[in-house]
Formats: structure tokens, sequence, C-alpha cells
């Protein structure tokens, strides 16, 4: 309804005023409200603020962005019911502004001094005594002769005066300031009494950090009351006449608060440097008051006198406190401890993790010295409203020693999706500061220029509040992992103004938001452009005002743990060390770089005992390893690290590859498989800190892409390196990832190290793979040379060494806080891990809302590998109404019950800093819902959980949280990814049908998820899996149907959809048995054709699909019904009581229908007679693609299980069944005058079915058939099977000639053997549009050079070869798919071999043999070298002289000056330039393959 807009105000209805507040964006349930109060358009300008708020019950930003908006309304005259800012604001001299006259005025109390400069030789008013306790007493004290002393002195001396001073204000109960730089003793001098001289002022820290005395000189109960009382220096600029800076007065203000010191009286420690020791030495303890203008001592019998007035004082400071009823009261702070509990939370130090969104104006030249605190911060993102910025302002600066993405405000968002995790990639929003420039860009050609205040709010408003909702967005940003920071460094302008209102809406409080101003004029300024509805109170708890941006810069960095201003140092080749500049390292955004000295810069003053205790204490929790545990071990500052023997072997294997850097290639790769919780990843890391001082060392991002990780990896090996051949190797840690990431990375650096040509070869990258598994030792048996395992088990010395330090940790560290580490100490034996849970859970309230999250945590966290729940979503499941921004992990401890304290473990996001929990252990998680869950199923949780409103609300794709629900859904386990077994359905899912054996909950839970996620093709295949693995065939159908909708064109659901068909066609057909009635038979027809009909459109979608390796699986699948569906057939009464079923051929492979079948299968008939054509085009189709994974494992459709048989198995299986049934077409006995369709004699077809059954019938069984102990007996009889060649099809005549070459490498001796020349004529006769991947394959070996022979078979040879070399390539590659190299799992079935004719060639089977099974892809990939350097495999293969053309490799043809190109498959071994060289030659059919690359002296 938007006809509103055309019309008055005045006019509107209370449809209209709903129309427009929902085209506001304002929440439903406040536009549902005032719709019932019939507010109309003239009611909506009269009504007041308050009865939004009071009467609607609108919080606070909804608030704003209702009374902004009506502000704008037209016509509206409304008017701001609360007054004004307060004219009566300080206004300070500045310098000129004033003649110089005898008494000048000093600052006012308690306020920060501005502008305020004091004139030198001017006088401050004398020293006072006591006035009303509020009005501070004042001391003066020249320090003219202690500023010339060293630091140590200079602080001793200052803080001796300043707590003095102190002491008497607090037990006098009066407020005081005690000027530096002002003369107080003016004997036998030509200075005034209160003249101001100042004094020297290089490093304001020096005097802030003297102030740390008050530590040692209170008694330890004071501390509190003393820091309160005691206030962070003010330094007050000093000018002379003529304006020049001349020095600094030092102030530093006492306030008495009753509230810490009441009922008290204070002693003191004086410090005093003394010359003779050399060190500051503490006088004895001494009670101060102050006397007059002076500060005295008291002792003896004053000081019972004394003792006796406190509650007198008291009363006094009580009633001087209180203000009078007409005046408010005098707000009094003390900005460094405020803008210091703002900014820690509480802490001693800031979070390292906090990111930071940075709002400011243009900063003057003076200031930009002062902006070092910033350079520390995470700074995510900046709003910078200086157009000069970049080429003189603080982004100018920031570049000097970071990395920025720089944008103006229109094109930071307008070429970005609404999709948060697109705009971050995009934007590389967590990996560089995003600095957007709001209000024009000087110096940039693209033509950014500023605007005035009206043209900026009508044309960048927009881009401004898009780009603030998408980075207030929780998934961008959840709650509590970001701080805005507001600097306001010049006049205030309305846009900025904008940006704060924006942010205050978005975030819909002010607890994320901080606001500094120097000027408290600015900060006036600011609100006064804010509607009425702002609670200006509230944000003044927020907000630093009157504080200088150089005590801000130095109060900052004395809270930050580590800084930039030290240097982290790279080793260098010669022995020496770089430094890596903070811009450079900025750059490498997939790495995260280990320094020489890493961790070096630590604050230990921040980071006190107590946070040790804390890290240290985490880490045996369960959190993971951190560069500061080691550094904190190794530093003695906590206990030394427990160290796994598999450490020691890691140390070795890098040791080794470091010394025996030639045999590599340029790519080493160690494997670390490990138990979760076994202590892998604090190995793996604890290998990268032993070696930073001798390589460089680095972790990969494995978010990052693998060109993204080569491209910086090769960057830091280069580091200030002078030659690129003499680097220093770079280890780099991968952790859990699959194998095809770290092929992928191995071949991106292999290929890098070729470009740059490092001479001589070297090993240059190690990468240390650290990968969870389940079947470590299994996984390390298939590389033991480059693979360590870690258990769960312990050997008797690590035994001994976790007992001991568990000992050592119980007497700091109650064990339920530790308890990651007791279970590893006790191998995570199942017996003590449920003693140790029920201890834990023993006085658990069950039914409290703080135990339901815990099952929901467990439940996630015992499925699902890495699952966390973040803690906003926590805190919305157990306190909806709270809102607790950067408090929120303190906020959610006093929620949780002790028990879930020790069993959870916190985590924090280091990219973005967000906060989650997890169970410590999943093996802790599984033990706690079946102690739990008594009375309850884990299906009862999970469904609890997804229909939980408020731990669901608001999720959106794709979530962190939904991507967890949908893991414990739908992720199947799968052996080759570590798990420990092969799953059909998701663990939780299979725990849900077999162990709770609850079909229906099962599907609920999928269906549950389906809706969950709006319709999601995945989910629904999912549930017609369910369905029919339970014979439940008409509602998978249906799901099937909807998974359909939302994927029409996706191989695997039609291939589920032929499954359902499939199995409910084995299902009837059981029921039916032998003896089938006409509807029965014609109802399993129909479902029979359908299913065959479902897999032939899978295999046409799986053609088309480019992205994928091809899906086969409808192949398989069609080949299997169509057999079952031919069984069937045979059965039918038509058909029963043919012997050889002479008649059912008939009708199958003629165009003769039986009359009794005619009508009732009239729908039939067609696709029947195509069933064996179907048949035998899947046959072949699977025989080529089996070849290209030999000894890989059919797929019998999608759902199979893959150990159900071998391939070739199945092929032999499958092809003689089929023969076989087919064979009667050749009997003469059923041609009664009726054509048939390839009819043949049936005494060849009985010699083809024999040769089928015996393995020689296609080029796959052959192939496997050499892996037999018989195959030579075998291969003869084969051979005496095959008709003559001129009989031969051309796919016959391949296999004859496969044939005979696999009985030249089984029975080399046959007199059944043809000769090599012979069976190469034979390949000359197939016309090259016949040549088939077979055809090809056997060219490849029965052509390659080698041979004596005349120039015209030379010519042909070398045509041929090179022909079949490209036509195996193109085939292979379009098979493949458009997918990575790694991928690619190329066999080679031969290799060159020393021998000549047809004995030249060595089968695979007979290499594997003499390796022991080493003659892997995997191991040819990751340690060929190995492979090739043994000595029987020399023996064997013959070396293949060549030559290399800028990295292209070529070898001499069969005839003189023809040259042949040999693809290059392992790069990492391969010249780039031109060399000869010598390499072992295998034959695959994706083409010839080199193997062991060397370069050969010319």
């Amino acid at each position: 309804m938007d006809e509103y807009k055309n019309l008055p105000v005045n006019h509107w209805t209370e449809d209209h005023v709903r129309a427009w507040l929902v085209s506001l964006g304002l929440k439903e349930q406040y536009i549902k409200k005032l719709h019932e109060e019939e507010v109309t358009g003239p009611v909506l300008k009269q009504l007041p603020d308050t009865y939004f708020r009071d009467t609607i019950g609108m919080k606070g930003g909804q608030l704003v962005l209702l009374l902004r908006a009506r502000m704008r309304l037209p016509g509206a005259d409304l008017k701001n019911e609360t007054a004004g800012h307060s004219e009566n604001q300080l206004t300070e001299p500045t310098v000129g502004s004033q003649v110089l006259t005898e008494q000048i005025k000093p600052r006012p109390f308690g306020k920060e001094p501005g502008t305020l400069t004091y004139r030198k030789h001017g006088c401050l008013p004398p020293e006072t005594g006591i006035i009303d306790l509020i009005s501070p007493c004042r001391e003066f004290k020249s320090l003219a002769d202690a500023v010339k002393l060293d630091e140590v002195r200079l602080q001793s001396k200052f803080a001796k005066e300043v707590i003095r001073f102190a002491c008497g204000c607090m037990n006098m109960r009066t407020n005081g300031t005690i000027h530096f730089g002002v003369m107080d003793n003016v004997n036998n001098s030509t200075f005034k009494h209160g003249e101001v001289i100042g004094i020297p002022v290089e490093d304001q820290s020096i005097y802030i950090e003297a102030l740390k005395y008050i530590k040692n000189c209170f008694e330890e109960k004071s501390h509190e009351a003393a820091h309160a009382c005691v206030q962070s220096p003010h330094f007050i600029k000093v000018f002379d006449q003529q304006g020049t800076l001349s020095g600094y007065v030092v102030e530093v203000d006492i306030v008495s608060s009753l509230c810490f010191l009441k009922g008290n009286y204070y002693g003191v420690r004086l410090p005093n440097f003394k010359e003779e020791s050399n060190k500051v030495i503490y006088d004895k303890v001494t009670i101060y008051q102050r006397v007059g203008a002076s500060t005295e001592s008291i002792d003896g019998q004053k000081l019972i006198e004394f003792g006796k007035h406190i509650p007198k004082r008291d009363l006094m400071r009580e009633e001087a406190e209180t203000p009078p009823p007409s005046s408010p009261a005098e707000i009094r702070e003390n900005l460094a401890r405020k803008l210091s509990m703002l900014l820690t939370c509480g802490r001693n130090y800031m979070d390292d993790n906090l990111q930071y969104i940075l709002v400011t104006s243009k900063w003057k030249p003076e200031e930009l010295q002062h902006s070092t605190f910033l350079f520390n911060m995470n700074l995510l993102c900046v709003f910078d409203f200086d157009a000069d910025s970049e080429s003189s302002g603080l982004c100018h600066k920031y570049l000097s020693s970071h990395e920025a993405n720089l944008y103006s405000l229109q094109k930071y968002m307008d070429d970005t999706k609404n999709c948060p995790d697109e705009f971050m990639k995009s934007r590389q929003l967590f990996e560089k500061t995003n600095w957007i420039f709001c209000n024009g860009r000087r110096g940039y050609l693209g033509g950014e220029e500023a605007c005035d205040e009206k043209m900026w709010i009508r044309t960048q408003t927009k881009y401004l509040r898009k780009a603030v909702s998408m980075l207030c967005n929780e998934t961008v940003l959840p709650k509590g992992s970001c701080l805005v920071l507001f600097l306001l460094m010049s006049p205030i302008e309305q846009a900025l103004c904008e940006t704060f209102h924006d942010f205050y809406i978005e975030m819909n409080d002010h607890e994320d938001i901080v606001c500094i101003s120097e000027s408290e004029e600015q900060y006036n300024k600011l609100f006064s452009f804010m509607p009425a509805s702002y609670d200006a109170s509230e944000l003044k708890n927020n907000s630093i005002v009157g504080m200088k941006i150089s005590h801000v810069d130095t109060t900052i960095q004395s809270l930050q743990l580590s800084s930039i201003k030290l240097e982290r140092h790279l080793l260098l080749y010669s022995g020496g060390h770089c430094t890596l500049k903070t811009t450079d390292e900025d750059k490498l955004l997939s790495l995260e770089v280990l320094s020489e000295n890493q961790c070096e810069n630590t604050n230990l003053v921040s980071l006190n005992q107590e946070q040790i205790s804390e890290t240290e204490r985490n880490f045996y929790h369960g959190s993971k390893v951190a560069w500061i545990n080691f550094w904190l071990a190794e530093t003695k500052q906590c206990g030394d690290i427990p160290e796994r023997d598999s450490l020691e072997e890691v140390q070795t294997m890098v040791l080794e590859c470091l010394q025996q850097s030639a045999r590599w290639d340029s790519v080493a790769i160690i494997n670390i498989c490990h138990h979760p919780g076994s202590g892998g990843s604090t190995v793996a890391r604890q290998v990268l800190w032993s070696f930073r001082k001798r390589l460089r060392c680095a972790v990969v991002k494995t978010s990052c892409p693998a060109v993204n990780v080569c491209e910086h990896a090769i960057s830091l090996r280069e580091y200030e390196e002078k030659d690129r051949n003499c680097c220093l190797p770079v280890l780099l840690l991968v952790e859990d990832t699959e194998e095809e990431y770290l092929d992928d990375l191995k071949q991106e650096l292999e290929k890098a190290i070729d470009a740059i040509k490092v001479s001589p070869p070297a090993l240059c990258f190690i990468l240390l793979s650290c990968n969870r598994s389940y079947e470590p030792e299994k996984m390390c048996r298939a590389l033991p040379l480059q693979t360590v395992a870690i258990t769960h088990r312990l050997t008797e010395k690590e035994k001994l060494l976790f007992a001991k330090k568990l000992e050592n940790l119980r007497k700091k560290y109650n064990p339920d806080l530790m308890l990651t580490f007791v279970l590893m100490a006790n191998e995570f034996d199942p017996e003590y891990q449920r003693e140790f849970v029920s201890k834990i859970l023993q006085d658990l309230d069950r039914n409290s809302r703080a135990t339901l999250l815990l099952k929901y945590i467990a439940l996630l966290s015992g499925y699902v590998q890495n699952s966390y729940v973040s803690l906003s979503r926590c805190l919305a499941f157990l306190a909806p109404q709270a809102t607790t921004g950067r408090f929120i992990h303190l906020f959610f401890q006093r929620l949780l019950s002790e028990q879930a304290k020790f069993l959870l473990i916190h985590l924090k996001d280091s990219r973005t800093g967000s906060l989650a929990v997890r169970i410590i252990h999943p093996l802790v998680a599984k033990e706690i819902l079946s102690q739990l869950l008594i009375d309850e199923k884990q299906s009862d949780i999970a469904i609890g959980l997804l229909q939980d409103e408020q731990l669901l609300k608001d999720i959106e794709v794709p979530r962190t949280f939904f991507r967890f629900l949908r893991d414990l859904l739908m992720k199947r386990c799968k052996k080759v990814w570590g798990d420990e077994l092969d799953t059909l359905f998701s663990p939780f899912i299979e725990h849900v049908l077999k162990i709770e054996e609850n079909y229906e909950q099962a599907t609920r839970l999928l269906e549950l998820g389906y809706e969950l996620v709006a319709p999601d093709g995945y989910f629904a295949q999912q549930v017609a899996r369910v369905h029919y693995t339970y014979k439940n065939f008409k509602e998978a159908r249906e799901w099937t149907t909807k998974a359909k909708f939302q994927l029409p064109h996706n191989s695997y659901i039609l291939d589920t959809e032929g499954q359902v068909f499939r199995r409910w066609f084995s299902e009837q057909r059981a029921k039916v048995q032998k003896n089938p009635t006409a509807e029965e038979v014609c109802e399993l027809i129909d479902i029979a054709l359908k299913a065959m009909s479902c897999f032939r459109e899978s295999q046409e979608v799986a053609g088309r699909q480019t992205e994928w390796c091809m899906n086969s699986a409808g192949y398989f699948s069609e080949v299997n019904i169509g057999m079952e569906l031919l069984e069937l057939l045979s059965t039918v009464d038509t058909f029963a009581y043919d012997s050889g079923h002479s008649e059912l051929l008939k009708y199958l492979c003629t165009d003769y229908i039986p009359e009794e079948i005619k009508y009732p299968w009239t729908s039939f008939h067609s696709n029947l007679k195509n069933v064996r054509n179907w048949i035998y085009r899947d046959l072949e189709w699977i025989s080529e693609d089996l070849s290209y994974y030999r000894g890989t494992k059919a797929h019998e459709g999608e759902e199979s299980t893959r150990s159900s048989y071998h391939g070739c198995d199945w092929l032999a299986t499958k092809t003689t069944k089929c023969i076989k049934f087919f064979q009667e077409v050749w009997d003469t006995s059923l041609n009664k005058g009726t054509t048939l369709r390839d009819a043949d004699s049936g005494g060849l077809l009985s010699k083809w079915t024999k040769i089928y059954k015996l393995r020689g019938g296609n080029v796959n069984t052959i192939l496997h058939l050499l892996s037999k102990k018989d195959s030579g007996s075998k291969l003869e009889r084969i051979i005496d099977l095959y008709p003559p060649i001129s009989c031969l099809t051309t796919y016959q005549l391949v296999s004859y000639i496969l044939c005979q070459v696999a009985l030249a490498c089984s029975l080399p001796s046959s007199p059944k053997q043809k000769t090599l020349l012979e069976l190469s004529h034979m390949i000359f006769k197939v016309p090259k549009e016949q040549f088939s991947p077979g055809t090809c394959f056997v060219s490849l070996f029965l052509f390659w050079p080698g041979q004596q022979c005349d120039k015209e078979w030379a010519d042909k040879a070398d045509k041929l070869l090179t022909l079949a070399s490209e036509t195996l390539k193109e085939r292979y590659d379009s098979r493949k798919k458009n997918i990575p190299q790694r991928q690619k799992r190329i066999q080679s079935y031969f290799f060159l071999g020393n021998g000549d004719g047809l004995n030249r060639f060595v089968n695979s089977s007979k290499l594997n043999k003499e390796t022991g099974g080493a003659l892997t892809e995997q191991s040819l990939r990751w340690s060929g070298y190995q492979v090739w350097a043994n000595p029987q495999v020399q023996k064997l293969l013959r070396p293949v002289q060549g030559w290399t053309e800028r990295g292209k490799l070529y070898i001499q043809g069969n005839s003189a000056g023809r040259k042949i190109r040999v693809p290059v498959v392992h790069r990492s071994s391969a010249a780039t330039d031109d060399k000869n060289v010598t390499f072992y030659i295998g034959f695959s059919f994706s083409g010839p393959v080199a193997y062991n690359i060397r370069t050969t002296p010319s």
C-alpha cells in the first residue's frame, strides 16, 4: 500500500501509517500496536516521544529509528521534548589570547586541560590548605633538579611527592592538586611563590608509570582506595612571551571520595633512591595530614588523637559530597581508569582478538604522532571523514606500517551482494583493514571529491547505512566480537553524527560503542544532532571526554599485550636474521608466520601471574595450543609442556629431509595422523616451534586457495634473500585438510619452483600435514617412511612423564579444570572416562535450561567434528532478553552451572574474535549423552534442538551453526576420510535407525532439517534414501520428486530416484516368486523400466556436468536392473516353458510380438526390445571406465557399499551372464522366416562365452587377469579360443592383441605368442575413425621407439603413436572432467623394460611384487625416489633418453629426425630449461607417463 507517498501526512489513515512504518523497517510487534491504537497521520505528528517508549514499549534503537524518520516527514512541525545542551561550557585561553598578568588561572579541578596553556613566569594562586574538602588544596613543586636525573631517580622523586601529598589529602578527606614545574620554596631566589617555570617532558609515560609505586607504598588492603583517589597526571603546556613552547606543568589531582576511604586512615612507605646502594629504598610507614599549606607527618600521641576524629571527618566529607538540592552533582572521573575499563572489560590487558571499527575525522599533524595505539589494534574497518587522509593524514601513517584495502563509501557497497560470506570474501575483511573514505579522497585519480554537508546527506547516506548494516550482521561480526571506536578529532559535522546514529541502531545498544573526544564542546555538538530519544547519560558512560589524545595513546599502549615496536625476525641463509616488516607480513594473508623471536614482545606487566595460570590451565583443559604456551614454558613463566615420543620421530624426519635434500623433489611431505585429542596438533606445532630458529616456519590458513598459499609461501622463502637459489627451506604446517588440498598445494609449489629454476635442484618446502584419523596406524602403513601415527595409547616413558606432570598440575589446579589432560594421561580409558563424567554430573540440576543447552552442545560435539555453538546463540537460549555486548563471556559464565564449566571449553576465532563453546572432547560428549539421557533418546534431544526458536532464530544460509546441524543429519562417514567406518547415513541418523530402532523418528528429523533450511534437494534425497531403505517406496518417490524439483539437473538425485524404483522392483519381485499374475508382471515391468529410465537420465546429466568427476553409478545400476528384468521376463507364462528362452529372445531381438502380450504390454514393447542394447552399451562404457581405475571398486549405484565387489570381477560376471542369456539368438531353430538382429553362428558365440568366462573378453578384465597366479595358462586358453583375425571386430582385435602382450609378460616362452611386428601390422589395418581408447592404448607400446624396422613402418608407427597419445589425453580429460590434476588418478599398467619385442614390457603387478606393493599413484607422487632407487626396479626397467625444451619433454621417434612429445605428470623432477634427461616410461589410459626424470650431461 504505497498510496501514502502521494498524500499529505494529515490525510493519512492508520493503514497509511502502517505502510509507512513497514517501509522504515520497524519491528512488526510495534507496528501492530500502533495500528491497534488507531494512530493516523495527525495523531502521529502530535504524539509525544514518551508515548512510544512508555505506552507502546519501544526499545532504544527502534525508538530512535521512528523519531528520526518522523522528524523528516513533509510538513512535520515537531518540537524537541528535551532542553538544549547547556551553553555554560568551559572556555580556556589559548596562546596569544591574553596579555600576561601577574596572576593566572589554574586548570579547573577534575577537568582535562584541553587547549589550556600557562604563560611562563605567570603566577598561580598561592598554595592553600583545606577549604571545603571539595575545592582542592594546592601544593607546588619545582622539580627543577630532579628532571635532570635519570628515569629511575626522577620517577622515585615524583612518586614520593605525589604519594605524600595524596596520603595527607586522603587522611583529611579533602581534594587536592599537586603542581610540578611551579616554584614553591623561593628562599634566596629571584622567583616568586607560585611562579610557573615549567619542566621538560620528553616522555609523558615516565610520569604516568611512576604512579605504579602506589602498589609498594600503600598497604595491600589500601591499593584500591589509593588507585581510585590518585588520578592520572595532566600535562599543561607552558609558553614564553614569544609563543615558544618552554616546557610543561605536570598536575596530579587527588579525589578523596568517601566511598573508598570511609572509616580508614592511611600510612605510606615513601620511596627514596639511595646512591650508596644504587636502588630505591622504602622508608618506614608514616601517616601524613594536611596542615595549612603543608603536608606533615603524624606520630606518637598525636596519632591516637588523630584516629579519634576520623568519623567526624567522614561525616564532614559526606556532607560536602552531598550536592545542594537545586544543583546537580558535578561528576569527577578518573578518565584513564575509565578508558581502561571500557577497553579491557575489567582485565589488566586488552583482548588481542577483539576487532575494532574506527570512525574518525581529520587529525592535526601534531596529533598523528600519538596514533600508535591504533596500529596495535585489529582494525577491521575505518570510516574516515578526512579527504586528505591518504596523502597526509591518519591513513598515510597507517599505510607506513600496515596493509589496507582502500575504498570510497559508494564503491564499498555498490558492487557487493547481500550475502555476508561473499561480502567478507570479496573485501578480505579479516585479512586486511578496510579503509573507507566517507567524504572524498583527494589525489585519487578515480575522481572521489569531497562534498558539502547537504550533498553528502542526499547522496551518501544510503551507502553508509548499507555498509554499517552489513558490518553489524551477526554472520559477519557476532555480538561481543567487535568494538566501534569513535575518535572525534576535528569539528563535528552531521555526516559523522549519521554514522553514530546508524551504528547505534544496528547494534541495538551502546555497549559496544566507545566515543573519545578531547574537546567537550565537540562531544556535546555530536549529541546536538541526535533525536531527543537518545539517553545522553547512558552514552556518556561509554565516552571519554576531555582526555588528550597523547594521554589516550599512552594509556592504551600500556594495556596492549603486544606491540608492533618489536621487530619480528626471520632467519637468513647466511645464518643472520632479517626484520619482517609489518606491511610485508600483512601481504602474506594465507600464512600465519612463526618468527624467530615469536612472542618476545609480550607485555608481562599486563599479563600477570593470574593470566599466565589461566592460559596454562585452558591448554590442559582442552584449548588448542598457542605460541604463547610454548613461549611461557620456554621462559619458565609456567611449567614445561610434556612431549609425546612422536615429536622426536617427526623432528628426525625433518632433519633427514634437510640432510638428504638432493634426494627429495622440491617439496617434501611429512604426515602426522592422530586420534582426536591425542596431542597431534600440539606435536605439529611443537615441531614448528623447535625449528623456528633453523628454518622459516608458517601455518597455512587452509580456507585460502592453494594457489594463494603457494604465492605467499614463495614470498616467505625469498624474503630479504639475495639469491633465490640460496634460501632456507620453509616448513609449512597444513592442518585438518583433505588429501586433495595437500596435493594441490604440492603441485602449485612444484610448478612455482620449476618456473623459478632453482639451481642446483634442492628441497625448498616441507609440508607437515597433520590430520585426525580413527585409524592412524593404518594410515601410517600406507606411507611408513613419511607418516607418524599418534594414538591415545601412551608408551611406558610417556606414562611416567604424563603422570609426573599431572601430579604437578593437581597442586595448582582443580583436576576438573584440566579434564582433557587428565583423560589423556589415562589414555581415554572408557571406564575412567565414565567415572570421571559421572562424578562431575553428580549434583547437576537435570531439569534446568542450562542442562538442556549442555545436552544440545554434547549432541553436536559428539557427532560433528570441530563443531561449536556461538556464545551469542547460547545466551539467546539462556537469557533471551539479555544485552551484554563485550561482557557476554562473563555474563554467560554466571548463567552456567559449575558442572557445565568443567565440561565446556571456550573458543575464540582468531580471525573474527567471535566466542563459542564446545564439549572438551567428542568421547566426553558421547559419555555426557549416555549419562544424562536416562528417560530420553538422543533423537528427542535433536528434535528439541531443531524446534528451539531461541537457538534457531535469525538463522541464515550459510551460517556456521546451520552447517553443523546439516552435518549432524547429513554427513556420512568414510574410511578414506579417516573415519572409523563407512556409513550409509550420518552417524547420528545411523544411531537413530540402528540403536534406537526408530525409522519414523529418523525421517522426522530429516524432514525437520528440510523445513529448517527451506527446500533443500539434498535433504529431500536423504529422506528418500531412508524411506526406500525401510521399503516405504511411495514416500520415497514423493521425496525424490521434491529433490528433483529443487535440483533437476543433479545426476546423483536422479540416480537416487532410480534406486527407489529398482529396490521397489526387487521387493515386489520377491513377493510374487515364480508365478506372477499378468497384472503383477505389468506392474513389475513398469517399475523396472522407470528405474532404467532414471538411470539413463542420470547418465546423460553426468555427461553434461563439467565441475566434477564423472558419476558412473547410472551405468552400473542400469545393467543390474536390466538383468533382473530379463530374469523376470523368463518366468512369464508366455516364455516360461520355452527351453533356452528362444521365444523370449525372439521377442526381444526381433519384431516378433506374441499375441498373449501384444495388447497388455502395448506401452512396454519398444523399451523392452531396447533393453539388450542398453545393457551392451553400459557394459562397454563400464569396461572403458574401469581402465582408468584399475583396482578400484565399482559403484552399484550411489547407495551401495563400495566393498560389495571389485569392478573387474563384476564386469566379467555380468558380461558372461548377458552373453549366455542371449546365446540362442544364433540358434537356427528359432529362425522361422524372421530376420534376427545381429545374427551370427552359434559356434562363435560358444567360444566368446568361454572367452568372457576366462576374463579375456575386454581390456579391463585382461589387465586384471595379469595379477592372478595362473594368468599364463589362462591366457593361452583364451588365445586358442579366439576366432581368426579376419573375423574380429576392432574391439575384439584390441582384446586379442592385449592378450598377446599379457601372455608375453606372464609366460614369455609360450609358443602361442605372436611377434610385436605381427601385432603392429594388425593395428595398421584399423581405420583411424575406429580408434577407440583400447586401440590407442595398445598402439602406445606396439609403436614405442626402440625396435629395428624399415622406414615405411617407422613413419606409420610415429604417426599412430602421436595420434594415440593425443587421443588418450583428450579422452581422459573429458572423462575426468574439469577437476584439478590432483584428483586425476593415473594408473600405468605397463612399463618399458630391458627386453626385446613383446618381452620389453613389464607389467606393474610385477614391479609391485619387487617393491612390496609400493607402486601406487600415491607413493609415486609423494615418495617416488624411494621406488626408483630400488635395485630390482632398476634391473627390470630401461631408462629412456630424451631432452627438454622449455619444460616440455621429447624423445627420438622411430624415424630419424622425428620427435615425440611425452606428457610430464609429476613436474617436480622435470627440467624447465633445455637439457638432456633420462626417465622411465609407463603406459596408461591417459597416454605415456614419464617417471623419475633426471638430468644428464650433454
